[in-house]
């Protein structure tokens, strides 16, 4: 994970642990986390085909997803996920948006301002 990305994610956290109830329907899901690096642009190129894939499979695949975790103490060997949502979190300097991986696959622009993003989040976290 990239420098940008790692603080956006711990952001994410403090906001996920701190707003339970707001984020009810994220009780359990797969979160791609994006930075614009302080841009007011997010390039869609950033979000790899690999990763709209991951997050298809973890929302309609049958099988399921099952994530390894090496590394990571105190966490278990295995996190399996199936019929869950999928989100990509997008950190601009202004806040965070919430979107689906599908929403953004669809986008016919080739990038994002904090404006536009807004017309396909699911939740702004400002």
């Amino acid at each position: 994970m990239k420098h940008q990305e790692r603080k956006a994610s711990l952001q994410m956290r403090h906001w996920l642990m701190s707003n339970r109830d707001d984020a009810k329907s994220m009780i359990s899901c797969a979160i791609e986390m994006k930075d614009t690096r302080g841009k007011d642009r997010f390039y869609l190129r950033e979000l790899k085909q690999e990763q709209i894939d991951f997050g298809k499979s973890v929302k309609y695949s049958p099988k399921g997803v099952l994530i390894r975790t090496e590394n990571v103490k105190g966490l278990p060997d295995y996190i399996f996920i199936k019929n869950q949502p999928s989100y990509v979190m997008i950190k601009y300097p202004q806040g965070m948006a919430l979107v689906d991986p599908e929403t953004l696959e669809m986008c016919k622009k080739k990038s994002l301002n904090w404006e536009e993003v807004q017309e396909y989040a699911i939740k702004i976290i400002e």
